[in-house]
């Protein structure tokens, strides 16, 4: 349960950035099922495929500027 709470807190808080900035090709990876709309099974899928993506110390978590340097993550740079 830890686990999942972790995850879905993650991945809200990346959504929230990584939404800002989303572009079309990131939007149309999370359609998996071609519909043209974000449910939130493929929006939650693609963010734990993010999260694996982060590099975690050994608690499991991710500094900010890990998370910085992610892929994707410096558009949110220019939004500041």
């Amino acid at each position: 349960m830890n686990r999942l709470v972790s995850a879905l807190l993650t991945a809200a808080a990346i959504g929230i950035a990584f939404s800002a900035v989303a572009d079309d090709n990131t939007l149309k990876m999370m359609d998996t099922n071609g519909d043209g709309m974000i449910s939130e099974t493929e929006y939650m899928k693609h963010h734990e495929r993010m999260w694996k993506l982060f590099k975690k110390n050994q608690d499991g978590l991710v500094t900010i500027q890990d998370m910085e340097r992610a892929p994707g993550m410096k558009k949110c740079d220019k939004m500041k």
